[in-house]
């Protein structure tokens, strides 16, 4: 596992996250946001394994069924490992919300969605919103990858 965070952050990582090795938590040369950090990471795992698979996980996210979430990751590093596989994760709504939403052309497998496509929705209306909660083909997008 490797972990890119924040200069700032690098003391609280190790304690956090003790099983991993300290050369494995890396401080970002500046902040620049999240896709430096992923740009960085995935530098850092192509220089381990040109054939390694990296998953890309905020580290602002509340997770409310860690057993759940870990099957998910588990799917999601199984399609990336086939090298056919850009895996990205969704919330699926429990209230409307105007947020950035994925509208899915899916079909369901292991409990998980594979997407042959996805039509992204932002910032939606009041109304959109409404339908997409109700929906079982969308999903808010949470910037987690598997890749």
């Amino acid at each position: 596992m490797l972990v890119i965070t924040g200069v700032n952050y690098i003391e609280t990582v190790r304690q956090q996250l003790p099983e991993i090795p300290p050369e494995n938590i890396v401080a970002e040369p500046c902040g620049r946001d999240t896709a430096a950090a992923v740009g960085l990471g995935a530098l850092h795992v192509l220089r381990k394994d040109p054939r390694g698979i990296m998953a890309v996980l905020p580290a602002d996210h509340y997770i409310a069924h860690v057993w759940r979430f870990q099957s998910v990751l588990q799917a999601g590093v199984t399609l990336a490992a086939s090298g056919q596989w850009l895996v990205t994760m969704g919330i699926t709504p429990t209230r409307p919300d105007t947020g950035t939403y994925a509208r899915a052309s899916c079909s369901n497998t292991m409990k998980t969605y594979q997407f042959t496509g996805w039509k992204g929705s932002r910032k939606s209306g009041p109304e959109k919103a409404r339908q997409f909660s109700r929906s079982r083909r969308c999903f808010i997008r949470e910037n987690s990858f598997v890749m």
